[in-house]
């Protein structure tokens, strides 16, 4: 996996109120089974630490070394800046790089990760309710990204939370891009609270300059570096802190419209690789409660500007798609569809 920075403006460590914020995002989690019509089962509790610590030691005990574990996402940033929200927990499991893995070496240390995280889930199932139900009943996603030769190999597991606050575990060996925008470049190292080791934890960011991402985070602002590596999600994600009010920071126009085009070039390549459609359904679906429909229908008005800097084929299948999903969110709605094209605020 790629190195984190280790510049003294890339990381600082965390003083003693996100460090008591960090405690209380890394105590008790909560997880249930994903069948709603399972009453009997009480919700499975514990604390995030504990499940990360039982996960690290199978893995050890297989001789799957990890090179770290680090809280990311949301949750790293509300550490850092107590004002900016999150739902799921992200967990990333950093895997000790080794160039001498071959294909069949690679694919053994995914499937010995899958093997430690179901068998941490089926404890945990049968300490609360006795005997375990499989444990891809509380797995909301799983997902393996794994391309030989290439800089993607890495793999997702969701554990469900009825209440959308899922724990994320994302190993990863390679990744192309680290992070997306300010909001989403910090990383947490956990290992000395779980590991209770005397000195400081340490904080690092992706955005080169940590200063310069708290800055940005505490004034809800949107900016990224090396913007032609932003693929996929990436503009949808531009799309929902639009409609959660953050702001650019780039203030120069054209500025702008090239973060724009390379975010539109980068969604287009993922629509054409990938099922466009699936996309942006499992989009709506992680980052939208389901009786949210303002919410999916303010970012599909968001995402319709980009439409004018897409390919023309992408286009029209995305506008397709769009006018889809705003026919079926107005029907829900009572209301009449709105047209596609309004500029994010």
């Amino acid at each position: 996996m790629n190195s984190l920075p280790s510049t003294s403006h890339s990381q600082q460590n965390l003083n003693e109120e996100q460090l008591d914020r960090l405690r209380k995002v890394c105590g008790e989690v909560e997880f249930h089974l994903k069948d709603q019509n399972v009453t009997h089962y009480r919700p499975i509790r514990t604390d995030l630490l504990s499940v990360l610590r039982n996960v690290r030691n199978r893995l050890n005990s297989e001789g799957v070394q990890l090179s770290g574990l680090y809280l990311v996402g949301g949750a790293a940033s509300h550490v850092a800046v107590e004002a900016y929200k999150y739902a799921d927990l992200d967990v990333l499991l950093s895997i000790a790089s080794d160039p001498s893995l071959t294909e069949d070496g690679e694919k053994k240390i995914f499937g010995l990760i899958r093997k430690a995280i179901y068998e941490v889930l089926r404890e945990l199932l049968i300490q609360t309710v006795g005997y375990a139900p499989h444990q891809s009943a509380l797995i909301d996603k799983e997902v393996l990204i794994r391309n030989t030769g290439s800089n993607e190999a890495w793999s997702l597991f969701s554990i469900h939370n009825k209440d959308g606050r899922n724990l994320e575990l994302k190993s990863v060996m390679r990744m192309a891009r680290e992070y997306q925008f300010a909001t989403d470049s910090l990383r947490i190292d956990l290992v000395p609270l779980m590991d209770q080791t005397e000195g400081g934890v340490a904080m690092y960011s992706y955005f080169e300059d940590i200063q310069e991402a708290t800055r940005l985070l505490r004034g809800r602002l949107i900016d990224t570096i090396h913007q032609n590596r932003i693929f996929g999600g990436g503009l949808l994600k531009y799309c929902l802190l639009k409609l959660r009010g953050y702001r650019d920071n780039r203030t120069d126009y054209d500025a702008r419209l090239n973060l724009w085009r390379d975010m539109a070039t980068g969604f287009g390549s993922a629509w054409k690789m990938m099922r466009g459609r699936a996309m942006l359904d499992s989009f709506l679906k992680n980052h939208f409660s389901p009786m949210d429909l303002d919410g999916k229908r303010g970012l599909l008005r968001n995402l319709a500007f980009f439409l004018q800097l897409m390919e023309e084929g992408v286009r029209v299948e995305v506008t397709r798609e769009m006018e889809r999903l705003e026919k079926v969110l107005s029907e829900q709605c009572g209301l009449e569809p709105d047209p596609i094209g309004q500029h994010p605020k």
